[in-house]
C-alpha cells in the first residue's frame, strides 16, 4: 500500500523543479492524496433470486482478474457457477441447471493457468455427480466422464500443476468399486481417459490420492492387492506402471495418510506397517524404492499422531508419544532418514503435550502450541526446526486464558498471528508477535463488552496486513476489519450491516490488494459476495477501476493524458482486463475529474 504522507511530501518537493507539464501531473496526484474517505465495499454477486445465497466456495483467478463463485442465483435451490471481472461488471453464468434440485456441487477448481473451471454437479442425471469443465469467461460446458461408464458418480478430483489433466475417483465403470482416473482438460475434451489405479482385488477401492507438486505423478491409497489392507502407490499422471511405495505390510496393518514433498522427490506416510497396533512414520522415493522408518523406536503403546514436511523438502516434523506413553512431543528428522531431534523442549508439566504445530515457510523454525509450563494452559512457542532454545511467543496469560489452535505464520516467516484470551478470560483477541518472541502487538484493538475475534482471519500474501472478523463494536455482530500486522488501528472494511447481519468468511487476492467476503450485509439471511480494498481506502489513482494502482496501467494512462494523448491512443494496451473503466470516454472523464481537484 502507498504511504500517503511520505508520498505527498515527495510530490511537493518534485513539483518545484520540473517542467510545467510534469508539474501539472504531480499536482493532480498530490490533490488525489487528500481523498482519504473510506471506500464502500462493492457487491459483485449481482441480484439473487428470493431465497438465493452465495455459497462458501468463491475465489480469485490466479491472475486476480476474475472472481468465480457458486450460488443459487437464478433459481432457489438450484446452485450454479458464475464468473465476474474482479473489478465488477456483467456476471457470466458458467454452468447450472434450470431445474430445482439439479446443482453444481459445493466447490470447484480453477486450473493453475487460469483458463478453465472444473466442477462436479448432477447437471446430467439427478443425484449423480459428474465432472465438468468450462472456460472461465464462459462457453461450452463439457462433461469429462462420458467414456468410462454410467454406473456411479465422481467422488472427488484434482487438477495437476501444468493444467493439462484432471485426476478423479469414480465408481463409473463399476458401481461398487471406486477407481482412479486421469483425463485431459483441453482445449478439446474427449481424449482418452486413463485408469490410474489398475486392477483392484475383489472388494478393493481407492480411498485417497494427491498429485505431486510438479504435476507429473499421482500418489494414492488403495486396498489394491488385499481387501482391507490399504497400501500406498504412485503412477504417472497420464497413466502407466503402478508402483508400490509402502512395501510389505503386516497382517491387519495399513497406510493411514501421506504427503508428497514440495520438491516432488519423496512421499512421507503413516502406517501400521510392522505392528497393526502401532502408527509409525515412513519416507519413500516418489518413483519407488525402500521405505525408511523416520520415527524410530517408540515406547510401548506409543504412536505417531501427525506430521508436516518442511517447505524446502529437507525435514519432517512429527508429533508422537515416542518416549513416554501419552506424552505427545515434537520431533524433527531428515526426510531421507537420520538422527531424530526433540523439538518441543518446553514441556515441563507432567502429562502435558504438544497440541499442534506449523513450520515456517522458510523452513527455519517450528511454531507449536502446548501445555508447556502450566497444566491446562495452552501457550505458543517457537524453536529452530532442529531443536534448541525455545521462545514463549504468547507471553503471560490471564488466569484461565489459553492460545487458540488456529495460529498462523506470515508468508515471509517473520510474524506469528494468534488468538487468545490473553488479558481477559473468555475474551478472544488477536495478536501478532515476531517469530522469535519480540514485538508483541494486540491487533484487534478495543472490543465491545462480550466481543470476540472470530476464527475467520487471514494474513495477506505480502505479510503486511491481517484481515479478521469480530464483534468489535456491537456484541454478536461480526464485521470485517483490516490492520497492519505490526499493529495499529483496525479499520472496518465491511461497511454498515443491516440488523442481524454478519460477515461469514473472506479471502485475500494473491496480490494483497483486494478482499472478497460473504455477508448478509444488505438483507438479513441473504448471503451475497462483496469486494473491497484491503485497507478500505479509495484508490483515487486507480484510473481503470480495477482496485489496483499499477505503473503499467494507471500511471501510464495519467502520463499519456498529461502529454496530450487522447482517444484510442490513450488507452491502447494500458487498461486492465478487470477494470470497471475501460472505454476512452470513461477514462478521460475520470482523469478530467482528478485534474479538476488541482484547479485553483
Amino acid at each position: 500500500m502507498i504511504d500517503w504522507p511520505a508520498f505527498s511530501h515527495l510530490l511537493r518537493k518534485l513539483a518545484h523543479c520540473l517542467p510545467a507539464a510534469c508539474k501539472l501531473l504531480l499536482v493532480t496526484l498530490l490533490a488525489t492524496t487528500s481523498m482519504n474517505a473510506m471506500a464502500a465495499p462493492a457487491k459483485i454477486s449481482g441480484i439473487l433470486v428470493t431465497g438465493g445465497n452465495v455459497g462458501s466456495a468463491y475465489r480469485f483467478s490466479p491472475d486476480n482478474s476474475r472472481v468465480v463463485f457458486i450460488a443459487d442465483k437464478d433459481i432457489d435451490g438450484a446452485t450454479g457457477l458464475y464468473s465476474v471481472a474482479a473489478g465488477g461488471g456483467a456476471i457470466t453464468k458458467l454452468a447450472g441447471s434450470s431445474v430445482a434440485g439439479r446443482n453444481v456441487a459445493a466447490d470447484f477448481v480453477i486450473s493453475p493457468d487460469g483458463t478453465t473451471v472444473l466442477f462436479l454437479g448432477d447437471l446430467s442425471t439427478d443425484g449423480v455427480d459428474d465432472l465438468y469443465r468450462v472456460p472461465i469467461g464462459g462457453g461450452v460446458v463439457s462433461r469429462m466422464t462420458d467414456s468410462i461408464g454410467v454406473n456411479g458418480e465422481v467422488r472427488e478430483f484434482r487438477v495437476n500443476a501444468t493444467s493439462a489433466r484432471a485426476v478423479f475417483t469414480a465408481n463409473k465403470a463399476n458401481a461398487g468399486v471406486t477407481e482412479l482416473y486421469s483425463a485431459p482438460i483441453g482445449p478439446v475434451v474427449g481424449g482418452p481417459i486413463a485408469n490410474l489405479s489398475g486392477p483392484l482385488v475383489l472388494g478393493g477401492d481407492v480411498s485417497s490420492f494427491e498429485i505431486s507438486p510438479d504435476g507429473a505423478t499421482v500418489v494414492f491409497i488403495a486396498d489394491k492387492t488385499t481387501d482391507g489392507t490399504s497400501e500406498l502407490y504412485s503412477v504417472p499422471v497420464g497413466g502407466g506402471t503402478v508402483t508400490l511405495l509402502s512395501g510389505a505390510m503386516v497382517a491387519g496393518g495399513g497406510v493411514d495418510d501421506f504427503a508428497i514433498s514440495p520438491d516432488s522427490s519423496r512421499v512421507v506416510f503413516v502406517a501400521n506397517k510392522t505392528n497393526s497396533a502401532v502408527r509409525e512414520l515412513y519416507s519413500a522415493p516418489l518413483q519407488g524404492g525402500a521405505a525408511i522408518n523416520l520415527s524410530g523406536v517408540l515406547v510401548t503403546n506409543g504412536n505417531v499422531a501427525n506430521y508436516r514436511i518442511s517447505p524446502n523438502s529437507a525435514a519432517v516434523v512429527f508429533r508422537a508419544d515416542k518416549s513416554t506413553d501419552g506424552l505427545v512431543q515434537l520431533y524433527s528428522v531428515p526426510i531421507g532418514g537420520g538422527a531424530i531431534s526433540t523439538v518441543s523442549s518446553m514441556l515441563a508439566v507432567t502429562g502435558s503435550g504438544v497440541n499442534n504445530f506449523l513450520i515456517t515457510p522458510n523452513s527455519a523454525r517450528v511454531v507449536y502450541r502446548a501445555e508447556g509450563e502450566t497444566a491446562g494452559v495452552s501457550e505458543l512457542y517457537s524453536v529452530a526446526i532442529t531443536g534448541g532454545s525455545t521462545s514463549n511467543l504468547s507471553g503471560v496469560l490471564v488466569s484461565g486464558g489459553n492460545v487458540s489452535s488456529d495460529f498462523k505464520i506470515s508468508p515471509d516467516s517473520t510474524w506469528v498471528v494468534f488468538r487468545a484470551d490473553k488479558t481477559t478470560d473468555g475474551v478472544h483477541e488477536l495478536f501478532s508477535v515476531g517469530i522469535t518472541g519480540s514485538g508483541l502487538n494486540r491487533l484487534s484493538g478495543t472490543l465491545v463488552v462480550d466481543g470476540d475475534v472470530w476464527f475467520e482471519y487471514v494474513i495477506s500474501p505480502d505479510s503486511k496486513r491481517v484481515v479478521f472478523t469480530a464483534d468489535k463494536t456491537t456484541d454478536e455482530v461480526f464485521e470485517l476489519f483490516s490492520v497492519p500486522i505490526t499493529g495499529g488501528n483496525p479499520v472496518n472494511i465491511s461497511g454498515p450491516l443491516v440488523a442481524g447481519a454478519d460477515v461469514e468468511d473472506l479471502i485475500i487476492s494473491s496480490d494483497s490488494a483486494r478482499v472478497l467476503f460473504r455477508a448478509d450485509k444488505s438483507t438479513d439471511g441473504k448471503l451475497e459476495l462483496y469486494r473491497t480494498q484491503i485497507a478500505g481506502e479509495p484508490l483515487a489513482l486507480d484510473i481503470d477501476g480495477d482496485d489496483r494502482v499499477l505503473a503499467t496501467t494507471d500511471m501510464l494512462l495519467l502520463t499519456r493524458w498529461h502529454l496530450g494523448i487522447r482517444g484510442s491512443a490513450l488507452i491502447a494496451g494500458a487498461v486492465s482486463a478487470g477494470g470497471t473503466r475501460r472505454t476512452v470516454s470513461d477514462i478521460e472523464s475520470y482523469i478530467e475529474a482528478l485534474s479538476a481537484l488541482a484547479a485553483p
